[in-house]
């Protein structure tokens, strides 16, 4: 009896090639592939689970017997239940927003929908301040470098004389 070796006792066999054995993490990558390498051969994709691709005739057997049927159904279960919910709850959370629209204490205060607001120019914040600024060296020669340093050096003097002494 031919055993798989280990971390290989669930592999799933690819339905474009039966020869293929594949790791059930990595099926959804392999039929990608193995569709393009395969455009002969059509295959239907099971509602339940697009990992399932089955021939159009034998997809109506494989909804009822599906593994992944029972979690659609639960869900469908539950999206009913939460939509009766839903709807019993409906007038409380109208009550709910009709509070917080009349409330004025509970009106946002600020908008970020305001664009009025100039953009910030950190450059420009940066040169009225005593913050030491750096030459961005790509395509400056020695020469400018030295000329930028030169600059700075004045503007923090400047701004040194401009600030009070305590």
């Amino acid at each position: 009896m031919y055993k798989n070796p280990a971390g290989f006792e669930d592999v799933q066999t690819c339905p474009y090639n039966p020869c293929h054995q594949i790791l059930p993490h990595r099926m959804q990558t392999h039929l990608v592939k193995c569709a393009k390498q395969h455009p002969d051969i059509v295959l239907v994709f099971c509602p339940f689970n697009r990992t399932h691709r089955l021939k159009q005739e034998d997809m109506e057997a494989h909804k009822i017997i599906c593994p992944n049927r029972t979690s659609f159904d639960e869900y469908v279960s539950l999206s009913s239940q939460d939509s009766e919910l839903a709807k019993k709850n409906k007038k409380t959370l109208d009550q709910i927003s009709s509070m917080v629209s009349t409330n004025p204490f509970m009106q946002p205060e600020e908008s970020w929908d305001d664009f009025d607001v100039p953009t910030y120019n950190a450059r420009q914040v940066a040169k009225e301040k005593n913050v030491l600024m750096t030459a961005s060296c790509i395509g400056l020669t020695p020469a400018q470098r030295r000329q930028f340093y030169e600059q700075e050096n004045q503007r923090l003097r400047k701004l040194d004389d401009l600030e009070p002494i305590e």
